[in-house]
């Protein structure tokens, strides 16, 4: 049988200007206040009402839709993007689409099919479902998966019902009570016939999360001088954002499609080569039919969320109406978190990947002033057309806000929490903190020689080793110590961190344009970071010492835009917009395997061609199981741990054999010309619990 490429362990625009000539102010240097300067009254950028287009599905990922969507929606906006859409699943599906409305009305078969892309490392995306819909959906599919985990420990071993239980909790079925905690945390409050998110997709070790497009939104809004320097007192404004159209739609589809293309990519990056007779033998991440019985890593998740920047727009019409707030999708968050213990210590590490854009894209640009000379502004109009009087510069990023802090589920029994690192540091200095984990009895005793580290037996690539550095952290680098290294400085955007306790907060500040000249009519162009994409990464390590039940990262988010505005009197300030609502979010983790189960591998020979003591005698059976572990050093050792979420799971067991068996298979060749070269003509290899004798599970090789 050959392993597939499915083997994935998941289960257990419109330009704004071509010209400034006939659009702005332009101030000359006798000019002093620039009161006899002229605009264009009909300057005004018109947003798009139908669908972009911008990003589309680029890789192969068969997809199914379940439901009819509305033109106006972003279920057929993502149909759009996906090269072929069928109506029903099948064996390839890998993305299934669907309305939350329409979830209630799937047969359990239908359920189970759905679980059943996710097990093979597929997709399920869900638009605008009710927090009842959701819990709906959750419900159905744990109870499907576990039905798929407990088929596949009973076909290897006999299990009590108790360690049926713990298999089962330890397995993806019990991680999706932890993702739809993720969503609750990361949800606006919604009544109970409101959609609480506008798309949400489940994949492998991913959950995107789009939050709902809402009637009104609400911002933070103050003035500061050049220098930062508060002027006038923040103060709190609401917004009607009117109707939305198949453009906005598609502005999330767009993102929600790039999402999909950067997972693929990542996976085709990641695809294991198994070398063993000197040949390369693709072993793919993705599961082949329903053999995928464990979670990719041991506590690891990946969390996305998008979310909106709020800008000051100028003289801009939606539908004919002019707007005085506009918002567009410009953040994305990646929290990728990793978790292993060791002795009475579990190690959290947490990466926060950032996406600010504020730079042009096809068809808008939040920097209305980009192609402007120093001399040159806008005159600012507010929505009913008239003049306020004011000359206009922007938008620009002025401040970004972000923070972590590990708590613990049960505050009274959280151990002690101790945050062992964290970068960037202040003024964004090269610097690098490692954490040593020692030898963690969540790491196995096996050979690791072309990996970066183990934890428990769950793999990055497949079922038997675990790379530390998966999803592309630049952190951990060995099984022994988390090593994180921030040696991007960023120009122009400032950071200071500051800890207190365990919470580390990071404030990266861009450096506000100044003004100069007769009137202060001479403006500083912004720097390339605050008026285009802006990447920023933090990552932190903490400790608990005496660790129990789950911990949680809660994560902050604030992102502020600023306007220069001159008034006639040459007097120059901000007007900074702060996205200030729902900008925290509680990220459950995964709890790390903080039970160590030994196990044994042994090989014996049932049958020798030239008879039964004429191996046993030569000494070739030690030597054969010898050949075995050179050729297959990650999979044959004599005695090896096994970390596991409680004493009584074996998914990371289950998940280990089932791997093993599936790679002799694919090399079963080799196997046979090996004890074919020892004389021999059937051999077992045995695994078994030293905690449970009974749980053993065998696989014999005839040599033909």
């Amino acid at each position: 049988m050959r392993v597939s490429r499915k083997f994935l362990p998941w289960l257990f625009a419109i330009t704004i200007m071509t010209s400034g000539a006939s659009i702005l102010t332009s101030c000359s240097s006798d000019d002093d206040n620039g009161t006899n300067n002229t605009t264009d009254p009909e300057y005004t950028w018109v947003e798009p009402t139908t669908d972009q287009l911008g990003v589309r599905v680029t890789v192969d990922v068969p997809a199914v839709s379940l439901s009819q969507f509305a033109d106006k929606s972003v279920g057929a906006a993502l149909i759009k993007r996906l090269p072929k859409v069928n109506s029903a699943i099948s064996d390839n599906t890998e993305l299934v689409l669907i309305k939350g409305s329409d979830i209630s009305s799937q047969s359990d078969a239908v359920m189970a099919q759905m679980a059943n892309v996710l097990a093979i490392g597929g997709y399920v995306a869900i638009e605008r479902p009710t927090n009842q819909q959701l819990d709906h959906f959750m419900d159905k599919i744990e109870e499907a998966i576990a039905a798929i985990v407990k088929g596949y420990t009973d076909d290897l071993f006999d299990l009590t019902p108790e360690q049926t239980e713990a298999t089962v909790n330890a397995s993806m079925a019990g991680r999706m009570s932890m993702r739809r905690a993720v969503l609750s945390s990361s949800m606006r409050a919604a009544s109970a016939d409101k959609a609480c998110a506008e798309l949400i997709i489940f994949g492998p070790v991913d959950t995107y999360f789009e939050e709902p497009l809402d009637d009104q939104v609400q911002v933070s809004s103050l003035y500061t001088d050049t220098d930062g320097n508060i002027l006038e007192e923040e103060k709190s404004e609401i917004y009607e954002i009117g109707e939305t159209t198949e453009y906005r739609y598609g502005l999330i589809a767009d993102d929600a499609a790039q999402w999909i293309n950067d997972i693929e990519a990542q996976f085709e990056e990641e695809d294991a080569w198994y070398q063993a007779d000197g040949s390369s033998r693709r072993v793919s991440r993705r599961a082949s039919g329903m053999t995928a019985i464990n979670d990719i890593m041991n506590a690891t998740e990946t969390f996305t969320k998008s979310s909106q920047i709020y800008f000051r727009p100028y003289n801009v019409k939606v539908n004919e109406n002019k707007r005085d707030l506009i918002w567009h999708e410009r953040v994305k968050t990646i929290l990728r978190t990793w978790g292993v213990h060791h002795g009475d210590y579990d190690f959290y590490y947490v990466k926060q990947d950032i996406l600010l854009r504020m730079g042009k894209s096809d068809d808008f640009d939040p920097f209305f002033t980009r192609n402007f000379a120093p001399q040159d502004w806008l005159e600012e109009i507010d929505k009913d057309g008239k003049k306020t009087g004011f000359r206009w510069y922007g938008n620009f990023l002025t401040q970004y806000e972000t923070s972590m802090d590990l708590q613990a589920t049960d505050s009274k029994n959280a151990g002690i929490i101790v945050c062992m690192a964290a970068t960037p540091e202040t003024a964004n200095q090269v610097t690098t903190q490692s954490v040593n984990a020692t030898d963690s009895h969540s790491t196995t005793t096996s050979s690791t020689h072309s990996f970066m580290g183990t934890v428990g037996w769950i793999s990055g690539g497949f079922g038997g080793v675990a790379k530390y550095d998966y999803s592309k952290t630049k952190g951990i680098t060995n099984g022994n110590s988390f090593s994180m290294t921030n040696s991007k400085s960023i120009k122009d955007l400032d950071v200071v961190k500051n800890t207190a306790g365990t919470k580390v907060t990071w404030t990266y500040n861009g450096k506000r344009p100044k003004t100069s000249g007769p009137g202060n009519v001479i403006h500083e162009m912004p720097a390339d970071i605050l008026i285009n994409d802006a990447n920023l990464v933090n990552d932190a390590c903490w400790s608990v010492q005496n660790p129990t039940g789950q911990y949680s990262v809660s994560v902050g988010s604030i992102p502020t835009t600023g306007v220069l505005k001159l008034n006639g009197k040459g007097e120059a300030k901000i007007q900074e917009t702060k996205t200030t609502f729902d900008n925290i979010w509680n990220v459950p983790l995964a709890q790390p395997c903080r039970a160590v189960q030994k196990w044994r591998m042994l090989v014996r020979v049932l049958e020798w061609k030239d008879g039964p003591m004429s191996g046993i005698m030569s000494g070739a059976q030690s030597d054969f199981q010898q050949m075995l572990m050179k050729k297959f050093p990650d999979l044959f050792q004599n005695t090896f741990e096994i970390g596991e979420l409680t004493p009584e799971s074996v998914k990371n067991a289950t998940a280990y054999i089932l791997y093993s068996q599936q790679v002799f298979n694919v090399y079963k060749d080799i196997l046979q010309e090996t004890a074919k070269s020892f004389g021999i003509k059937k051999f077992r290899i045995t695994w078994s619990s030293d905690k449970n004798l009974e749980t053993k599970q065998d696989y014999e090789v005839t040599v033909e």
